[in-house]
């Protein structure tokens, strides 16, 4: 159905990375629906193949091309950006945590907490760093927020320190093997970064090499 009404294709050749457009023909057969593609060039340099693996283009999406097997969700709080707080002389952002002793005395604990993702209202902060119900203190207010509401989000593991760390991604188209991934996002992954091959086989923050 995503080459119907198509008159020509962009056909990668995975032996060697090149690319070709073709002539493009839809033949309905007693067995099913094939397609036919006509090529006015190429034949000496794959004239010794009997069969060609190739990946048929069939978008203009550009991007960071990652396997779908790398492909992890992982649960994050989302933390109102009104409880935020700025580290003096560093990019780093925390959060004031309500803090309950044995005796029943309250203090506030400074969170230096990794963020993973926003949007216009929120911080996306690792559920590890917070528990469900934990009171955060707006800075010079009485405002309170209490960490609850739970996101998940799409990401792989990058393995550039030797460990696995998440960086979110934003597919903006896949396939079966393959998606491709949005570059220059915030928190997200950059060329040449390092990533994990297959999600399942590790765990976040274990050391690979």
């Amino acid at each position: 159905s995503r080459l119907e009404g198509r008159d020509t294709i962009k056909v990668k050749f995975l032996k060697d990375d090149s690319s070709m457009n073709g002539e493009l023909k839809l033949l309905t057969k007693s067995d099913g629906i094939y397609a036919m593609i006509t090529f006015s060039a190429g034949m000496i340099r794959f004239v010794t193949e009997r069969f060609l693996d190739i990946e048929l283009v069939t978008n203009s999406e550009t991007g960071l091309k990652i396997p779908v097997s790398s492909v992890v969700s992982k649960d994050f709080y989302m933390i109102s950006k009104k409880f935020a707080v700025n580290v003096e002389n560093s990019s780093d952002i925390g959060f004031l945590k309500r803090v309950t002793d044995k005796e029943g005395n309250t203090s506030t604990e400074f969170i230096n907490a990794t963020i993973y993702e926003s949007d216009e209202e929120h911080y996306y902060v690792d559920t590890q760093e917070f528990a469900d119900g934990d009171i955060l203190l707006m800075e010079d207010s009485n405002q309170t927020f209490t960490v609850k509401d739970i996101a998940q989000l799409e990401g792989v593991y990058c393995v550039n320190k030797g460990y696995a760390v998440f960086r979110k991604i934003e597919i903006i188209d896949q396939n079966e093997e393959y998606c491709i991934v949005a570059t220059g996002t915030s928190y997200g992954l950059s060329l040449y970064d390092n990533i994990v091959l297959d999600s399942r086989t590790v765990q976040e923050d274990e050391i690979l090499f």
